[in-house]
């Protein structure tokens, strides 16, 4: 985009983008650990009666009308990091 070109026209830093991270195994991997983590410190009753709840951003009604991947994406996310945190 514009902040790349313009760090190429003023020969400063290399700027590299990042496509889609929505399914990084490292990112997952991050998400579902903290997720262990924090369900590890639960007591009994609170392990058998908790909920784990996925939150984003929302998009203009334009982005998704254009065919924006992010709502798919998310869910991707979502299912990956429940699968590996065991979040049933």
């Amino acid at each position: 985009g514009r902040a790349k070109e313009e760090a190429e026209s003023i020969d400063g830093p290399k700027i590299q983008s990042v496509d889609s991270w929505y399914d990084e195994p490292k990112f997952i991997a991050y998400w579902a650990h903290q997720i262990k983590q924090t369900r590890e410190k639960l007591n009994t009753t609170e392990r058998e009666n908790h909920v784990v709840v996925f939150l984003a951003h929302s998009l203009p009604e334009r982005i998704l009308q254009v065919g924006d991947p992010y709502p798919e994406q998310l869910e991707k996310t979502a299912a990956l990091i429940a699968a590996k945190a065991d979040v049933k």
